[in-house]
Parts: C-alpha cells; structure tokens; sequence
C-alpha cells in the first residue's frame, strides 16, 4: 500500500513539476530528423561500412537429419568460393555438406575442406567464382581504442 502511494505521489509530482510543465504545459519533444552531425555518404559510418561488406558475408544453415540444426555467419575469403566461418556452426553437418545463402538471396550447398575445434574456424568452398572477398584490416596498425565492427549475418525466416 506505502509502495503504491510513493508511486502515484511521484507521478503526479513529476507531472505537475517535471520538465514539460515549465513550457507552458507543452509536452516535451524529441529533437528533429536530419539534424545529425554525421553525414549519410560518410564512408566511416557503421552502416556504409555495413553496406560495402554485405556482398561478402554469408548465411550458413547446417542441416542434421533433414533438420536445419544450426545457423552462423560466414565471409568470402577468396574469390573462387572459399568462406571462413566457425567451426561450430559446420560441427556435424550431414556429409561434411552446408548450404550457403549469399546477399542476394542465392544458395549454394558448401563442402566443409577444413575445420578445428581449437580455434573454432571453418573453411567452406562453394562451387562459384567471381566473389567478393572481405577486405581485412591491418591488424599491426590498430591500437587500442580502435573502432571495430562485427559483421555478421542474421538469420533470416524463409517460407518452407
């Protein structure tokens, strides 16, 4: 009963006295699209680094038993079909075999050519060419403090 008092009693005193009371009763607004600082073509920004890597990163469904048992993220490391992604997610897929979803919404069944439980790394080749490889940065110039960006890709619901 005092707990609810307290919580009615301080609700009505931030209406009657909070911040929106001050302006003549106006309610508060937020500020206004557009007046970022940053601009949208700034090719720093998390989403135009987001927008140049996603031709390079890969969904990966590993299927047990008919089933999809796991999803993960992967990304093209060479041209000619080669992707890097953890081995948890490939770990018991059937016939060392993926499927591969590219950006676009293109599948591909993956062979699983390398994998270690120690690093938890993968290596997936699907049977395509032309691919865009993730461009990695040099790790001797970072410092601490850098920025740094995940990049990975959700999993995404398709229709059966």
């Amino acid at each position: 009963m005092l707990g609810a008092g307290a919580g009615f009693g301080g609700a009505w005193a931030y209406d009657e006295f909070g911040p929106s009371s001050a302006s003549s009763g106006a309610a508060a607004t937020l500020p206004q699209s557009g007046n970022s600082t940053i601009s949208s073509t700034d090719s720093t920004t998390v989403a135009s680094v987001a927008a140049s890597v996603l031709p390079s990163v890969v969904s990966i469904e590993n299927l047990q038993g008919g089933q999809v048992a796991g999803e993960g993220s992967g990304f093209i490391i060479r041209e000619d079909g080669y992707i890097l992604t953890n081995n948890h997610v490939v770990s018991g897929s059937d016939g060392d075999t993926v499927t591969v979803v590219m950006s676009d919404g293109t599948e591909y069944e993956g062979e699983i050519v390398g994998a270690t439980a120690d690093y938890d790394l993968a290596v997936v080749k699907i049977d395509a060419t032309g691919l865009t490889p993730l461009v990695l940065g040099d790790s001797d110039a970072m410092v601490v403090g850098d920025d740094v960006i995940a990049v990975g890709s959700p999993s995404v619901s398709r229709p059966p």
